[in-house]
């Protein structure tokens, strides 16, 4: 999904009100509904007021109208939770709710294996027993960036063995796929040039397949026109996958002659080969029935068709309570980094990618180049998507791009709030986080120091040091707060530091290992005293020295700050 989002997602329980909804899971719902009783007592759905609360821990405060007497309640659906204003807790639990009718005459306790729920007059709806159900399976941002066809001379046909974690936390029973036809370029979202047919097959473990099908079918053809989106059935693995398993997604896709299909997956970086992976190109043979895939591939082809994500849609457990999808520029896609070892960080790529690693699903839907200005109006495929995989939090960076492009603090700063906007107009209840933005220098020592460092220049007064630059205006204003975005990842105050190695804001210089002073000199991620080892190695993009976790560079200093602030956001 996303790389693996990519997949993740989830399922998500939506609570619905007539003034809004939050989300606090995906896919599984619950649903309350059915006529009063005990007194008159309304439908939930009766009830009026705004719901209040925090989807990210799974809770909303509801409150019933002041004249609800009795408990009389009708569970008809799996669909969602009419909620009102006031006082009083609905938490969304593990599982399902079994429907039919419960009618006590001031308190009920309905039992199933899963939960308990209790309601009292005046209502006071408690679903206890474990976290929201939530999806996000093809986890792992180690690829470039989903569907931009990096490589997109793609004439024929071509096998691929995708590799996965499940990071759901729990063992997935169900899951569906989700296929595309369209990429992503800098500016927009670009349909493929013709359709595209694919079969595919889940592989877990090695050697046993289960086979995707759509409407009962074993293949699909997937339109470039519209969403250019395949949902698949519902399909249930002939081998469960274990939280934390690696599995395997094999996918057979062909176009006519002429045509070309999007390439979202890297294959065979170094580094990885305990992850299985493979290739063939233009064989002709479809090899999704488990038959070996001997990597024939062109010599510079080294990109593949997959799933664009996984949704696990049923589970042998309790499953994690939050998945993620990345959006953004190349610091998303994770430029500058290197592959986590498998053993150790599950191939990731990307800080957000390897601070997810093994806690919570993640898609990375990032693309070098983008910038915040392009977006609005230009997301339609991915909000498409988005509403189909129903994650609970967005990490998006787009920024430092239009501050190059010498947009103003303000314009991008308006250009962040309508993209948040729309996203949760799409997802209602999505948490947004976006990340301040970096410096940007050049260095006449491999950034060991600050001395060797010389601030960007153009465009003029947009990095330079102090609170008044264009780059410290944005991170200021998206500090002190920007309508629709839910928490700031402080980027800037985690990699910036002055002309002394000193943790400054607004300094505008690189944070340094070469001798091992200051502040912003960190011994764990940058070196030790004589070496060059520094936060980045390009002036833009924070790096990583090696595939073996913890590794050298700002990467990982940005991986453990992210992870310490998981569980806030």
């Amino acid at each position: 999904m996303l790389r693996r989002f990519v997949s993740a997602v989830l399922a998500v329980a939506l609570l619905a009100s007539p003034a809004g909804a939050q989300r606090v899971g995906v896919g599984l719902g619950i649903g309350l509904g059915g006529a009063g009783g005990g007194g008159g007592t309304p439908a939930l759905s009766g009830l009026n007021g705004t719901a209040t609360g925090n989807a990210a821990t799974g809770t909303v405060v509801a409150t019933p109208a002041s004249t609800l007497t009795g408990c009389t309640w009708s569970i008809a659906s799996q669909s969602n939770f009419a909620q009102a204003s006031g006082t009083g807790v609905v938490t969304k639990a593990a599982t399902n709710v079994t429907a039919g009718s419960y009618a006590p005459a001031t308190t009920c306790t309905v039992t199933n294996a899963a939960q308990t729920i209790t309601i009292s007059a005046p209502l006071a709806l408690t679903i206890a027993a474990g976290p929201a159900t939530i999806t996000s399976l093809l986890m792992g941002s180690r690829f470039a960036t989903p569907t931009t066809g990096l490589s997109n001379t793609s004439d024929g046909n071509s096998n691929s063995r995708i590799a996965s974690y499940n990071e759901t936390g729990a063992t997935v029973t169900k899951l569906r796929t989700y296929n595309v036809d369209w990429r992503l370029v800098t500016a927009n979202e670009v349909a493929g040039s013709s359709p595209i047919s694919i079969t595919q097959t889940i592989e877990y473990p090695a050697g046993t397949v289960t086979r995707v099908t759509w409407g009962g079918a074993g293949s699909t053809t997937i339109s470039n026109t519209g969403d250019a989106l395949a949902e698949s059935d519902e399909l249930t693995l002939a081998t469960p996958i274990p939280a934390g398993a690696m599995y395997w997604v094999r996918t057979y896709v062909s176009v006519a002659a002429g045509g070309i299909w999007p390439q979202p997956y890297i294959v065979q970086y170094t580094g990885a080969a305990s992850l299985g992976e493979a290739q063939d190109f233009a064989t002709g043979v479809d090899k999704t029935d488990g038959t070996a895939i001997t990597n024939v591939v062109p010599a510079a082809q080294k990109y593949a068709y997959g799933p664009i994500a996984l949704v696990a849609t049923a589970f042998d457990g309790t499953p994690v309570t939050k998945a993620f999808v990345g959006m953004g520029d190349s610091r998303v896609v994770g430029s500058s980094d290197k592959y986590d070892a498998p053993a150790t960080g599950r191939g990731n790529i990307g800080h957000m990618g390897k601070a997810l690693a093994g806690n919570f699903p993640y898609l990375n839907m990032g693309l070098g180049g983008s910038t915040a200005s392009t977006q609005p109006g230009n997301m339609a495929r991915r909000l498409a998507l988005l509403a189909k995989l129903k994650p609970t939090h967005l990490y998006v960076s787009y920024s430092h791009n239009d501050l190059l492009a010498g947009r103003s603090a303000s314009q991008i700063a308006g250009d962040v709030s309508t993209i948040a906007g729309q996203l949760k107009a799409a997802l209602p209840g999505v948490k947004v986080i976006w990340p301040t933005d970096q410096p940007s220098a050049s260095s006449s020592d491999g950034f060991g120091t600050p001395g060797g460092q010389t601030i960007t220049a153009s465009p003029a007064g947009v990095f330079t040091g102090g609170a008044s630059s264009v780059r410290s205006t944005f991170n200021n204003m998206l500090r002190a707060g920007i309508t629709n975005v839910d928490y700031v990842f402080d980027v800037a105050d985690l990699l910036e530091v002055d002309g002394s190695n000193n943790l400054t804001r607004d300094g505008g210089l690189w944070r340094s290992g070469n001798g091992g002073t200051g502040t912003g000199y960190h011994s764990t991620y940058l070196g030790t005293t004589g070496t060059t080892a520094a936060a980045t190695t390009d002036g833009t993009h924070e790096w990583s020295s090696t595939i073996t976790a913890p590794g050298k560079g700002g990467i990982y200093i940005l991986r453990d700050a992210a992870r310490a602030q998981l569980g806030g956001w």
